[in-house]
């Protein structure tokens, strides 16, 4: 009886261990399809076909793709999900997009959402003036301005697991606002190290995003407006009050300084 006590104790030990030593992956854990996890696991399974998503309750496709660094149409086309892409927790997302582009290139022409002139430059909110720039037939009538009030103190590095998108400083309730006008396609807090994130579709290329708030003032489906208080500053998901802010341009970040208007 003590024997088998022992071993028993030992290897708990060995469990506890092995736990301990093991850092949490900034993405979903990969598992063998039909294991067993979780209901709430964030998880990517391994299928014929390649790797792929376990959808988990509260995401959205584009919460997905983003998580990714995927083009939330590329995805949607690899598992043959219209729009406006409806998926299910439990539901398992193919996510080789190798064979995609080439549909993309077919398809008729993106045309952008907004439908306003270009301008130099215009004073929009109190974030600072916004400001169009040449990258894209896509972006050409979209004027980006300030996500926040505050200074950058971390940016933006093209470089693997490195920093997507900016930081700026702020104090807790500070408002975060809108840097672009489009339909909140994510809010909520299910993508890991984002705390309470906010994903914003301006076109067909083009979506950013907030995170780390404090409160949440608007819910996927919103359409909101240039420079529209979105948000309250936080520091959910990290260790002190910042807006950590990322724009995607067809799935990839890109810098947003080269974006967002000079102060």
């Amino acid at each position: 009886m003590k024997s088998l006590i022992c071993k028993s104790i030992c290897v708990l030990i060995g469990l506890l261990l092995v736990a301990c030593g093991t850092n949490t992956p900034y993405r979903a854990p990969v598992v063998d399809i039909g294991q067993e996890v979780e209901p709430s696991a964030r998880t990517t399974v391994i299928l014929g076909q390649g790797p792929a998503h376990r959808v988990n309750e509260g995401e959205t496709l584009y919460a997905i793709a983003w998580m990714y660094d995927l083009d939330f149409q590329e995805l949607a086309l690899a598992n043959n999900i219209p729009s406006p892409y409806v998926i299910y927790p439990g539901q398992e997302l193919s996510l080789d997009v190798s064979n995609i582009e080439a549909q993309l290139a077919s398809a008729p022409a993106r045309s952008p959402v907004a439908t306003e002139p270009p301008v130099a430059s215009r004073n929009t909110s109190p974030t600072g003036t916004s400001q169009t720039r040449a990258a894209g037939t896509s972006n050409a009538l979209l004027r980006w301005v300030w996500p926040a009030n505050g200074r950058i103190i971390s940016n933006f590095s093209a470089a693997e697991n490195a920093n997507k998108g900016i930081d700026i400083s702020g104090t807790s309730g500070d408002p975060v606002y809108a840097a672009e006008s489009g339909e909140v396609v994510y809010a909520g807090s299910a993508l890991l190290r984002y705390g309470e994130l906010i994903i914003i579709k301006h076109n067909d290329d083009y979506l950013s995003a907030y995170a780390h708030n404090d409160s949440l003032l608007v819910t996927e489906g919103d359409r909101v407006t240039r420079g529209q208080q979105i948000a309250s500053l936080g520091s959910t998901g990290i260790d002190r009050d910042m807006l950590h802010f990322e724009i995607r341009l067809g799935g990839q970040p890109v810098n947003p300084a080269n974006y967002l208007p000079p102060r």
